[in-house]
């Protein structure tokens, strides 16, 4: 038996518990009593970056931990042997923690009802947590419903993102979103190939990383439209925000799910549902047989103006 492995895995255990327990605890104000507790704050913040970073990043931390030990490697030489899914893992993790932190902070930071009443240390803090959260386990350390429209909306981005592929979060994942950016930068600077460390991103990878944004958005759009006719008393933008939040498997409400009517509410559920099995599974139930069948048949190819 690998003693090693083993002792990971009660690792990752034992902190998926606490975060358990820690969640359980806080009640239905979240973490906004602990707003400034560092502690607390601090402690769920480490954990949920932990569990957005996913299983197969975990798996592939502990090995490389392991080979260099036996090898004596520096870090740029560890780093180096990371494969590229990983690599993108921890550049977006960063990427979003500090786009993240600064939207927030620049969105609610004069809002006397979330961040306005805070020191500036407190409210980068606060900020910082949420950027985090937003994207992943829904602890909120401020009152969501007072939230500015701008901040709702940057927080339905956020959720929307969600965290790493392969971990706890919801959301199309973070690396989707990066393979889409490299390909739209790499288009537009007219190259073929889309590369990123030195390495290829293959076209199916591309490919699905467009089917997953576009029928996340389908879903969002079109249940976001069904829902607000069912219910014509709740602003567009709240509603939308509840659709991300259940899409994303985030958690975050704005207080309007108790007052949907039972349809809607059974919509929700729905939609829960298709989030947690992930929309491209979802959409292949759906309609994969009948373009399967489609492609028996090789087509002569021509081009179409796009754009």
């Amino acid at each position: 038996m690998d003693l090693g492995r083993e002792w990971d895995k009660r690792f990752l255990h034992r902190y998926q518990v606490f975060a358990i327990v820690v969640m359980i605890c806080f009640g239905p104000n979240s973490l906004k009593d602990f707003a400034t507790d560092y502690l607390v704050i601090g402690v769920c913040g480490i954990l949920t970056i932990m569990g957005s970073l996913g299983f197969i990043v975990w798996n592939e931390i502990f090995e490389k931990r392991k080979l260099k030990k036996e090898n004596n490697l520096s870090r740029r030489k560890t780093w180096l042997t990371f494969s590229t899914h990983t690599k993108l893992v921890f550049v977006m993790l960063i990427v979003m923690i500090v786009v993240g932190t600064l939207g927030f902070l620049l969105f609610e930071y004069k809002n006397p009802l979330t961040l306005g009443k805070y020191n500036t240390f407190d409210k980068i803090f606060i900020s910082l947590f949420h950027g985090v959260s937003a994207r992943t386990t829904g602890m909120a350390a401020v009152d969501l419903m007072s939230m500015t429209q701008s901040g709702k909306f940057f927080t339905m981005i956020l959720m929307l993102i969600g965290g790493a592929p392969g971990s706890t979060a919801g959301g199309i994942k973070t690396v989707t979103i990066a393979v889409l950016v490299i390909t739209m930068l790499s288009r537009a600077s007219n190259n073929k190939r889309v590369n990123v460390f030195r390495r290829e991103i293959a076209d199916e990878d591309i490919k699905m990383a467009i089917t997953v944004l576009i029928s996340a958005l389908i879903i969002v759009s079109v249940m976001t439209m069904v829902l607000s006719a069912l219910n014509p008393q709740i602003a567009f933008i709240d509603m939308m925000f509840e659709v991300i939040s259940a899409l994303a498997t985030c958690g975050y409400s704005l207080g309007i799910t108790a007052g949907l009517t039972t349809t809607s509410k059974i919509l929700l559920i729905v939609i829960m549902y298709i989030g947690r099995v992930s929309t491209v599974t979802m959409t292949m139930a759906v309609a994969g047989k009948r373009f399967k069948q489609s492609n028996i048949v090789n087509y002569p190819k021509d081009d179409v103006i796009v754009g």
